[in-house]
């Protein structure tokens, strides 16, 4: 029998993807979803990829469909990667959550996944932030280059949205896939354009690194299947 690897999250992992797909390991997305997919395609006979990720979606946003867009899925291995549209929602509009609002809900996340799937595996996915100065370039998004501009603020959230993950991780004895610090590995010594349009959304470049990270947090996972 196939085993799903499903994966959860906001527009990083949503990428495009078909929202009218019913069947696995088409339509996936742009971004490092389709790469792992890939990968584990071009090796393997016993595995689907699903990507049920909303563009804009918060953590509470997660939850209200948690139930019809994972529960009910028998999956073998879920992957999450939320954090910055519980930071930008709030920042930008006042309609995000605080760091306390957001592990509560994270955490009731991962409660029910485990307690559904006992003998599923979770991938909890480090979000990151770019500094990007986009002031000429057209591509503002209409906030005035607020990340840029309150970086210290963005960043203070972004680090203390990583050390719930991580900590959830802990907690809950999920793997954990560093995206944030191989990024800011990767990028340290090159244009931060070639990383990302936004300060949010990876480029192929970023795809690529999350990917790869993905890949290695999860290889005995699949050693093990």
């Amino acid at each position: 029998m196939r085993k799903i690897i499903l994966f959860q999250g906001d527009s990083i992992t949503d990428a495009g993807r078909d929202y009218s797909e019913k069947y696995p390991n088409n339509n996936l997305g742009q971004g490092y979803v389709t790469m792992i997919a890939g990968e584990l395609l071009s090796t393997r006979t016993d595995v689907d990829i699903m990507n049920r990720a909303h563009n804009g979606f918060r953590a509470a946003d997660i939850y209200g469909i948690w139930q019809e867009d994972t529960l009910n899925i028998d999956y073998s291995l879920l992957s999450v990667l939320i954090g910055i549209n519980d930071i930008g929602f709030r920042l930008r509009l006042g309609r995000g959550s605080d760091i306390k609002r957001f592990e509560f809900i994270y955490d009731r996340l991962l409660y029910e996944a485990l307690e559904s799937h006992p003998d599923s595996a979770i991938v909890l996915c480090q979000p990151y932030l770019f500094k990007r100065d986009l002031t000429g370039i057209g591509n503002e998004g209409g906030h005035k280059n607020d990340i840029y501009r309150d970086w210290e603020k963005w960043d203070y959230e972004m680090k203390q949205a990583q050390e719930v993950v991580k900590s959830l991780a802990k907690k809950y004895k999920t793997m954990y896939a560093p995206f944030g610090d191989a990024l800011a590995e990767a990028s340290k010594d090159s244009p931060v354009e070639l990383w990302t349009p936004d300060c949010i959304h990876p480029t192929p470049a970023s795809s690529y690194v999350m990917a790869k990270t993905w890949l290695e947090t999860t290889k005995d996972f699949f050693a093990s299947l």
